[in-house]
């Protein structure tokens, strides 16, 4: 089994340059809180939606910042790096976001203005428009394309909410000799099963990797403490994590663990102002 392991980690980083969009910074979701809930994160309304489901960011009233970082399986070429804010205005919320994947030789970059809005008391609908590069300097050299992703979160009912969240729609041809940005749908529903835990369930389809479903569990007390698990059977995942509140700082530490690859640490940390 050790021998599989070193032989995988050894060809990842070869099978990323050729296949970049098979698995980059586009198939798990952003935020510590939402790795370690199987990568769920649709039916979310936090800060991080400005990357996963810009609907959520319709519950942002003031002024966010915050930083993540994924080590990919141990391995520092394989590390994704995200830097967002949100902001409120008149009639929604604003939010900017930079997410880069990989290292100097190879990365994938993303660079995206989100706008989320509450159109009613149940319903809440966001739209990023968003600018996707690769950069592979010895044999593709560099590309990028514009496409959007948006989605709606409807709150079903006080503990129930039912979202929607599309990638990259293929509205028109976006591919070059380069790129082919794959298309993902997700289709999501969270229950809070008490006052502390709640339970989240993801289903998606991806035009290149197939369909799946992402499942978490989060406990969380009056004391600013929570500990999540999860599970996401598209890159078969087990996923675990604690979130932590500080006054205006929330720290969300998370890891994923394949069977043969390892771990894959992450670390978000946000603050409202």
């Amino acid at each position: 089994m050790r021998s599989i392991k070193i032989l995988v980690l050894f060809f990842l980083p070869i099978i990323l340059c050729f296949n970049p969009l098979q698995a980059g910074i586009f198939d798990e979701s952003i935020g510590g809180r939402s790795a370690a809930l199987g990568f769920t994160s649709i039916t979310m309304f936090d800060f991080w939606s400005a990357i996963n489901n810009q609907a959520g960011l319709a519950s942002i009233n003031k002024l966010n910042v915050g930083v993540f970082a994924e080590n990919k399986f141990l391995l520092a070429s394989l590390n994704t790096k995200s830097i967002a804010l949100a902001q409120p205005v008149s009639n929604g919320t604003i939010g900017l976001s930079v997410t880069q994947f990989g290292e100097t030789a190879y990365n994938e970059t993303m660079i995206g203005i989100s706008y989320g809005i509450k159109l009613s008391k149940e319903f809440s609908a966001g739209i990023q428009l968003f600018h996707f590069a690769i950069n592979q300097t010895i044999q593709l050299g560099r590309a990028g394309i514009f496409s959007f992703q948006g989605g709606f979160i409807y709150q079903a009912e006080e503990r129930t909410r039912i979202a929607f969240h599309i990638f990259n729609p293929k509205i028109f041809s976006n591919s070059n000799n380069l790129l082919d940005l794959a298309e993902i749908a997700k289709l999501g529903f969270s229950y809070e099963l008490s006052n502390v835990i709640q339970g989240f369930f993801e289903v998606h389809s991806h035009s290149k990797l197939g369909k799946g479903f992402n499942s978490g569990l989060e406990y969380h007390n009056p004391k600013n403490f929570a500990f999540r698990i999860g599970y996401s059977s598209m890159n078969d995942k087990l996923t675990f994590g604690v979130g932590l509140k500080i006054k205006n700082f929330v720290i969300d530490l998370a890891s994923s663990m394949h069977s043969i690859l390892g771990y894959s640490p992450q670390l978000s940390l946000t603050y409202k102002f």
